[in-house]
C-alpha cells in the first residue's frame, strides 16, 4: 500500500466535513431567501431561490451519504492492512497516523518516539514490507493448495458491518454485495 493509499481516509473525512459547511450555509441561505408575501409586483423571470437551493441541499445530502460509505470502506480497508504488522510501534504509527490522523509530532510523542524515528520506522515498513507481505501470501497460497487453510484462515474485519445503520442488504459494500460478506 502507498502513502497515497493510506491518506485517502484522511481526504475522505476532510471533504465530508467541507461539505457539511456547504450544506450548513446553503440551509441557512435557504431560510434568508424565503419567498416574501407582501403583496408586492417582483420582476419578470426572478428564479426561485429557495428551490434552487433545495435542489443543491438534496445533491450535497446525497454526496455526503456516499462519501461516509466509502470513508467506511476505507476505514475497514485501512485496519485489515493496519493488524498485519507484525512489529506493535509500527502498527501503531500506522494506526495514529492514518486511522486518528495525527501528526507526525503528534504520534511520535504519544509514543514516546522522536519523529524522525517514527517516520523512519514508517517509510522502512513501506520499503521493506511490501516483501514480507508478499511472502505472507505466497506462504498462504501453500498452505490452500496443500489444505491447510484453516491454519491461515483470516479473521473478519473489527466492526460488524450489519451493525453500521448505513447499508441496507441492497446495497453494495466496497464493490461486493452486503449479502456476500454477512
Amino acid at each position: 500500500m502507498t502513502v497515497r493509499e493510506l491518506s485517502q481516509l484522511r481526504y475522505l473525512k476532510r471533504e465530508i466535513e467541507t461539505e457539511r459547511r456547504r450544506l450548513l450555509q446553503l440551509r441557512a441561505r435557504a431560510e434568508y431567501a424565503a419567498p416574501k408575501n407582501d403583496g408586492l409586483p417582483r420582476r419578470r423571470g426572478a428564479a426561485d431561490r429557495v428551490g434552487a437551493c433545495a435542489v443543491e441541499i438534496a445533491y450535497l445530502e446525497k454526496l455526503i451519504g456516499e462519501n461516509m460509505k466509502r470513508a467506511v470502506c476505507e476505514l475497514l480497508r485501512l485496519q485489515s492492512f493496519i493488524n498485519e504488522i507484525p512489529d506493535s510501534d509500527t502498527r501503531q504509527i500506522f494506526y495514529l497516523r492514518y486511522i486518528k490522523g495525527k501528526s507526525w509530532p503528534a504520534a511520535a510523542f504519544i509514543l514516546g518516539l522522536g519523529e524522525d524515528t517514527a517516520r523512519k520506522r514508517h517509510d522502512k515498513f513501506l520499503r521493506e514490507g511490501r516483501s514480507v507481505r508478499r511472502s505472507k501470501r505466497a506462504l498462504r497460497a501453500g498452505a490452500a493448495a496443500s489444505g491447510g487453510e484453516a491454519a491461515f484462515k483470516k479473521s473478519g474485519p473489527a466492526v460488524d458491518i450489519r451493525e453500521l445503520p448505513i447499508f441496507t442488504k441492497e446495497e453494495k459494500y466496497c464493490g461486493e454485495e452486503l449479502s456476500e460478506k454477512i
